[in-house]
């Protein structure tokens, strides 16, 4: 069995819960038991950043993002302890980091930031799951602007999003957070068939050109499909006939 994703050692750390398969893995994998530790340790120090003296200015910022986080948060079903940790775990790093000389700035700073990371990433994913459309908005837009870094889970949430949301303006967002993971192969492979899926011409057309400017032969069959549909909108049809000459 593959070592068990620091995602789900998270949740765990939250919730209690683990499957049975991942908790016998746990009992004999010195890896997952390590990472495990050094995760709990992490939660652990930022549950306990309120015991440490911290400059006014500093302060007031933590204070404001832990209000306005659990404002936000509070009006969703989706609300986890991590997204406001995370958010504030960042505040402490980067005023910690910033006081640092670089020979100072140790290990123990370096892998707290990847952690956070990590609580980002789990909150995004957890996030696009509310029930709300602008909320769900606010989720895409967000990890547009963040440029967060690529992983499986990540991407798998965004194309589940770009396929199955049942808001265009969302489907439409979430195509345009996956335009910079287009570099990956697979990431082009399934946007090639997420055409296929949309009946949405904004949506149609905002695929095409993505998959056009990236020289996506995978397009082609998507394309030829469209072409042979009676029902398409006619300008979906233009921008396919282009994109397919352009391809082949």
């Amino acid at each position: 069995m593959e070592h068990i994703e620091e995602e789900l050692l998270i949740e765990y750390l939250d919730s209690g819960v683990i499957t049975p398969e991942h908790k016998a893995h746990l009992a004999e994998c010195t890896i997952c038991q390590k990472q495990l530790a050094d995760l709990r340790e992490v939660i652990d120090m930022m549950d306990g950043m309120g015991d440490v003296p911290v400059p006014d200015a500093v302060q007031f910022q933590i204070s404001t993002a832990i209000a306005e986080e659990i404002a936000r948060e509070n009006q969703s079903s989706g609300f986890h302890w991590w997204q406001v940790a995370a958010g504030v775990a960042l505040l402490i790093v980067g005023f910690a980091v910033g006081k640092l000389s670089v020979k100072d700035q140790t290990a123990e700073i370096i892998a707290l930031q990847s952690q956070v990371d990590i609580l980002k990433e789990v909150s995004m994913v957890n996030a696009l799951q509310t029930s709300s459309a602008s909320e769900r908005l606010q989720v895409v837009n967000r990890i547009e602007s963040e440029k967060p870094a690529s992983s499986q889970k990540l991407l798998n949430s965004l194309f589940q999003t770009l396929n199955t949301d049942e808001s265009p303006n969302v489907r439409y967002a979430a195509a345009q957070a996956l335009v910079r993971f287009m570099n990956e192969e697979a990431v082009r492979v399934r946007m090639a068939e997420s055409l296929e899926l949309q009946s949405d011409p904004l949506i149609q057309i905002s695929l095409i050109s993505i998959l056009t400017e990236a020289q996506e032969k995978h397009a082609i069959k998507p394309l030829r499909k469209i072409l042979g549909q009676e029902t398409i909108n006619p300008e979906v049809k233009k921008q396919a006939q282009i994109a397919l000459d352009i391809l082949i």
